[in-house]
């Protein structure tokens, strides 16, 4: 027969169980969670790649720095203008992922903006949100960032340039948001994409582990708590469905 002593313990030890039950799963939750807030936050922060001092070959050019808010005003794109008085034509230049106007291809995305201009465009090169002198921003692999290449063809058009005169280069994310807008804006006459991906989640599950240096089950939290914090989707950045819509408006 069990003590009375004996009947504390065992209904206090029963009692630390349930609330153990209770608690312990809440807490791997909260760790489960929290791990993927901080590694959606990590990994969609673009790094600023811009410097004055690299911009030596800009001195010889004609230019205007020029800002203009992205369609739906919810971010603030910098950018160089650089006019042809002898052209109706424009084309917007578009980066990549962690780079800038100034940076783009090794620093050599300025030369192709003046061959462009030298060839007979007015060109306009856009630093994406987050990235150069633009304003703060998440990545989203060109699903906001579209907005700035719209916003782009919106100060175009201000300047005079007509529907179908537009065109957009873009790289890397600047080929996804390139792409993206010219899905959205039949005012966007030509395109061209370098090194652009067909959708953005394929590479993300391939790269999960050197990218965050976790295991494969904190990638499902990291993409919820990406939608909870900052509002979209990343899986839904598929240029390839993308291109299609643009292959049946323009035929």
């Amino acid at each position: 027969m069990k003590t009375t002593t004996e009947n504390k313990s065992g209904n206090w030890a029963w009692r630390v169980l349930k609330w153990l039950a209770i608690i312990v799963p809440i807490l791997l939750v909260v760790i489960y969670l929290g791990v993927g807030a901080v590694v959606a936050t990590n990994l969609s922060t673009p790094k600023r790649d811009f410097s004055p001092d690299k911009l030596v070959s800009m001195q010889s050019l004609t230019y205007q720095d020029v800002r203009f808010p992205s369609r739906g005003s919810d971010a603030q794109i910098a950018g160089w203008f650089m006019p042809n008085s002898n052209s109706n034509r424009a084309v917007i230049l578009v980066h990549g992922k962690d780079v800038s106007r100034a940076a783009e291809f090794a620093g050599k995305f300025i030369d192709l903006g003046t061959a462009l201009e030298r060839g007979g465009f007015n060109v306009l090169m856009i630093d994406l949100r987050g990235h150069g002198q633009s304003s703060d921003a998440q990545f989203s692999f060109g699903l906001n960032e579209r907005r700035d290449v719209e916003g782009a063809v919106d100060w175009l058009k201000g300047q005079g340039f007509k529907s179908g005169s537009i065109g957009v280069l873009g790289v890397s994310l600047g080929a996804a948001s390139s792409i993206g807008a010219t899905a959205d804006d039949t005012d966007i006459g030509a395109l061209v994409e370098d090194s652009g991906f067909a959708s953005f989640c394929p590479i993300l599950q391939a790269q999960w582990g050197n990218a965050s240096g976790l295991p494969d089950i904190f990638l499902p939290s990291s993409l919820f708590m990406n939608r909870v914090m900052y509002g979209y989707d990343l899986c839904a950045s598929r240029p390839v469905d993308e291109i299609g819509r643009i292959a049946r408006v323009r035929c």
